[in-house]
């Protein structure tokens, strides 16, 4: 779990896309949460593409679409309790590393 104290700024984006070309179909994707170092790097999100969310994605395997600044006052945002009922789809394979969706 990230901790940090009191308030730490940092750069970082709301929507992305995959790294990968060969991805390009799943469009852009909304961020839904974000890791959050001490010292402010953001390593890993979890990222919303059409019905499919992935989990513990590195941010290397993500083409930013805007960066902007912001400031956290607290330890970070859990994820909503209230699961969608997600459709099962296949997971995808980018740099070795294997995302499935949620």
């Amino acid at each position: 779990m990230d901790t940090y104290n009191k308030s730490v700024q940092h750069n970082w984006f709301h929507h992305a896309t995959w790294g990968d070309s060969k991805y390009k179909k799943e469009g852009v994707g909304e961020v839904l949460w974000h890791s959050l170092t001490e010292d402010g790097k953001v390593e890993v999100v979890n990222i919303k593409f059409g019905n499919n969310v992935y989990e513990g994605v590195s941010v290397k395997h993500l083409k930013p679409i805007k960066m902007q600044e912001h400031r956290h006052n607290r330890t970070g945002k859990e994820l909503d309790d209230k699961k969608k009922k997600k459709k099962k789809n296949e997971s995808i394979m980018i740099n070795g590393k294997k995302y499935r969706p949620i």
